[in-house]
């Protein structure tokens, strides 16, 4: 199943792979992680201290910040479980720092 050469090969087919992988097996169990959620993105982009200043500051610039932050992880996400992953694990620490009423005020604008 692998390729060789100048072939190349996407990332479904990579994934394909390993389930028939003789050293793997067929009952493989794959976990896809993607540490990236969306406020982590934004706080690395806008840098953490920034972006939580303009959660009270600025509120519309982080919703704006946002929604191609969501784009992103949402088609990462999307592209994991196409190429087979059977779970998929994320995680968002500066999200966290927010809790769930600054979670539920910041994200308010990016979800409608």
């Amino acid at each position: 199943m692998r390729k060789t050469g100048s072939e190349t090969s996407t990332g479904q087919e990579k994934c394909q792979s390993v389930y028939s992988d003789p050293i793997h097996g067929e009952d493989v169990f794959i976990v896809a992680c993607f540490d990236q959620s969306p406020f982590s993105l934004a706080c690395a982009l806008a840098g953490i201290n920034e972006l939580m200043m303009m959660l009270v500051t600025d509120p519309p610039f982080v919703d704006g910040m946002l929604e191609p932050c969501i784009a992103h992880a949402s088609a990462y996400a999307i592209a994991l479980a196409e190429a087979g992953a059977d779970m998929l694990s994320t995680g968002d620490s500066p999200a966290g720092m927010i809790g769930l009423e600054g979670g539920e005020r910041s994200c308010a604008g990016s979800a409608r």
